[in-house]
Parts: structure tokens; sequence; C-alpha cells
């Protein structure tokens, strides 16, 4: 991973909502929809869409579609390793 791509996703992440988001796929055994990130974060869906357009495009996230649903992994081990540790340092 290049300097270039660690900033990208860390200025993805750099918003509560962005990093919340990023957590619970983080967290999730399991790829999640956007039906289950706007029941788990309790925000609207043009506000949760936006965030995970946001962390597509800095690389953090994946997203495949599905039939009807698309369904969001994080994009490598190196923006889960980066998510990581931000949930380590926040936790200090």
């Amino acid at each position: 991973m290049t300097n270039l791509e660690i900033v990208e996703i860390v200025h993805g992440l750099a918003h509560p909502l962005r990093l919340h988001l990023a957590e619970l796929i983080y967290r999730s055994p399991a790829p999640m929809t956007v039906t289950e990130l706007i029941i788990a974060t309790g925000k609207r869906a043009p506000t949760v869409s936006a965030s995970l357009a946001v962390l597509r495009t800095a690389g953090v996230l994946r997203a495949v579609r599905q039939h009807r649903n698309v369904l969001y992994t994080l994009r490598s081990n190196g923006a889960g390793e980066i998510v990581s540790a931000l949930l380590r340092v926040q936790d200090l």
C-alpha cells in the first residue's frame, strides 16, 4: 500500500459517521447491506448512502451488487488494519 493510498483511506474515514460505518463493516462476520447499515446507525438513507460513496471512492470499501442489494465489505486487509488502528486509538 502506498503512502497516497493510506492518506486517501484516512481522509475517507475522517468523519464520525464514516468511521462508524467502517467499524460496523469491519466487525461484521458477513458483508452488510445498506439497509442493515441504516438500521445500525439510525441515520437516514441519503446520509448513509453519501457516506458509503465517500468510503468507496477513498478505497475503504468494496460494493458488490447481489440481486436487489448492494453488499459492502472492506476493500483490503490494509483498509482493515487502518480501521482497526483508529478504533484502538479511539479506545485509549
